[in-house]
């Protein structure tokens, strides 16, 4: 999914590709509030020109890493 999509869901999420660290997002995935520099690279959804991640929180980004590895 891409950010446009995300933010026409859910306009009060803040979810970004590239921050500063300290700044207060949102997991593109689940929403929950968490530090950009505390986050990681979504392998799933991606700025608008598909050239960054979104930052996604831990839970979310190892849950997608485990499926993936699963499924080969």
């Amino acid at each position: 999914m891409i950010k446009t999509e995300i933010m026409a869901k859910h306009p009060n999420w803040v979810v970004a590709g590239y921050a500063d660290l300290d700044t207060t997002v949102n997991c593109a995935n689940c929403g929950r509030a968490l530090k950009y520099g505390d986050g990681y690279t979504s392998r799933q959804h991606f700025t608008d020109n598909g050239a960054f991640g979104l930052c996604e929180c831990g839970t979310c980004y190892f849950a997608q890493l485990k499926k993936e590895l699963a499924t080969g």
